[in-house]
């Protein structure tokens, strides 16, 4: 009967379903991003006042100088720096997805390669040395790698330690570039600068980019979370107004039920499967969305926010039926 009830709303009222359904997955989508951008500003970078960034940009399409750039960003990732890459070499090797991380993840050690692989895989785990126990695994989360998860992960002590080891192509090595970063004394030291310099006359240059941790939150707290307090107020809104429309037009029906002994509570119940529709496709969708490049971030908060919005909702909903006093007509008023 709830179910039949619900899906008579929804094929009566399918443009505003459609309407509020994509209102409602913008917004979570939003609030999503909002919360992974804060949360990586604040691990991102050693928690530095500010963040590095840097865009291998071509000028030539060819790269007769490739192996001249690898050994310059080799030598500024023996001593400074650290980055990530994978290397299709050694992913053909193991037959699995190996991350090789470049910097100063064991304290007190020279070691600065070390790879980062499923703990599913057999191959690796009885060749190489494990070293999960040394690993800093905050330097690790700085990094901020998409689908990479370190309670997911064994680090391994790399066979290869130079750069020029990896057999790296000009997609891998500009990977390298992207995903490269510095400690504050690093920058303070003029360190990034100085590498950006060797590149000046490559066949790829860097674009090193400073941004303000402060300026990225406080453009969030300054214009997003107002145009998001915007748009879902004037969601609420719009649901209200349907639902009051839609309680005018069932409420003779609606006190047929409470004649034949229903209470305000299987009204609402009835009525809820709008929402719940709504919240389930919802949720089914960014997860959907957070499969394709999975963050550990999104997981979390994406359940938090289908939550708050379906309660939110909920109460809406609730606080109009009771206003709607249906007993009262069934004593004749």
């Amino acid at each position: 009967m709830i179910i039949r009830h619900s899906t008579k709303y929804i094929l009566n009222n399918k443009t505003i379903f459609i309407v509020i359904l994509f209102l409602v997955i913008a917004v979570s989508l939003m609030v999503t991003s909002m919360c992974m951008a804060i949360s990586n500003n604040n691990i991102a970078d050693l928690k530095l006042n500010t963040q590095t960034y840097f865009e291998p940009v071509p000028i030539s399409f060819e790269f007769n100088d490739l192996d001249s750039m690898i050994k310059e960003t080799d030598a500024l990732l023996s001593k400074n720096g650290q980055s990530y890459f994978i290397s299709q070499d050694l992913n053909e090797k193991y037959n699995c997805r190996i991350f090789v991380l470049v910097g100063n993840f064991i304290d007190d050690s020279k070691v600065r390669y070390i790879w980062a692989v499923s703990k599913n895989n057999d191959k690796l785990r009885k060749e190489a040395v494990k070293v999960n126990d040394s690993i800093d695994y905050i330097n690790i989360e700085n990094l901020n790698i998409s689908d990479f998860d370190t309670k997911d992960k064994n680090f391994y002590m790399a066979d290869l330690n130079k750069l020029t080891d990896y057999k790296l192509t000009v997609d891998s090595f500009s990977d390298v570039i992207n995903n490269l970063s510095f400690s504050e004394e690093e920058i303070k030291n003029k360190v990034a600068e100085e590498f950006v310099k060797k590149f000046e006359d490559k066949t790829i240059r860097i674009k090193y980019i400073e941004n303000s941790k402060e300026n990225e939150v406080s453009f969030i707290i300054i214009y997003v979370i107002p145009f998001l307090i915007i748009v879902i107020t004037g969601i609420y809104i719009s649901l209200i107004i349907f639902y009051k429309n839609v309680l005018y037009k069932m409420r003779n029906e609606n006190i047929v039920h409470i004649i034949s002994g229903a209470t305000v509570k299987d009204i609402f119940l009835r009525n809820s499967m709008f929402i719940i529709i709504i919240m389930i496709c919802n949720f089914l969708f960014l997860t959907w969305a957070n499969t394709i490049d999975k963050d550990a971030i999104a997981s979390k908060v994406i359940p938090i926010i289908c939550i708050i919005e379906f309660v939110f909702a909920e109460i809406i909903l609730y606080i109009l039926i009771k206003n709607e006093n249906l007993e009262r007509y069934v004593g004749g008023e």
